[in-house]
């Protein structure tokens, strides 16, 4: 192989490797709930001190 040759074996490389992604991201599925983190509940907001001077 010389040449032109080597540009197309490095495309479908790249075509493989496209493919191959594009697959692996449809089967990537949502983290099901319950291995979620809890939410931690929401502090009340603190009184604001008086400036003092």
């Amino acid at each position: 192989m010389a040449g032109p040759d080597l540009y197309t074996l490095s495309f479908v490389v790249m075509i493989v490797l496209l493919v191959i992604g594009f697959v692996a991201n449809e089967l990537v599925r949502p983290v099901a709930a319950r291995h979620h983190e809890p939410q931690p509940a929401p502090e009340a907001a603190p009184e604001p001190k008086e400036a003092t001077r």
